[in-house]
């Protein structure tokens, strides 16, 4: 599926989607309980791919997997697309959980000129991205945030449950 400028993304990626999007029925009781999928450029950003998953961890607060999310996100300090089931509590006090589409990029600062432009080519290429997945994975909330603080668990969650 082409999505801007030539970027195709993968089938992997809407498979994973749908995993994840899916888990609660009966068909896919077996498979892996995905709680997030990591997104990267692949091939000089001819394609989006996944990059990495991670599983449910039965055992943890909600926050506490989030943070554990944010951690294996965010440490590679690029501009990276993800979508993470938020679990969250509804106004009637039922537990629910929706799928979200995330674009962190992180503005550090560089001397080296030719870093600081893969860096502004990278961000562009996922911003343009980012709309495209959201049309294609039907998710309940984009965020594009430049800070990690703008992705502190509690601030997601108003956003979600606005």
């Amino acid at each position: 599926m082409s999505i801007t400028s030539g970027i195709g993304l993968h089938p992997d990626c809407q498979a994973a989607v749908t995993q994840l999007s899916m888990k609660k029925s009966l068909a896919n009781k077996d498979k892996a309980q995905y709680r997030y999928i990591i997104f990267d450029f692949e091939n000089n950003y001819e394609q989006v791919v996944v990059l990495k998953t991670g599983e449910e961890a039965h055992g943890k607060t909600p926050k506490e997997e989030y943070e554990d999310f944010l951690g294996a996100w965010t440490a590679p300090n690029l501009s990276s697309l993800a979508v993470y089931d938020m679990p969250y509590t509804t106004k009637a006090g039922a537990l629910h959980s929706t799928p979200i589409l995330l674009h962190y990029n992180a503005d550090n600062s560089s001397s080296n000129i030719t870093r600081m432009m893969e860096r502004i080519k990278r961000r562009m290429i996922a911003v343009n991205t980012l709309e495209v997945m959201r049309r294609t994975f039907k998710v309940g909330l984009v965020m594009s945030e430049e800070t990690e603080s703008d992705l502190e668990y509690d601030l997601v969650l108003k956003q979600l449950e606005k």
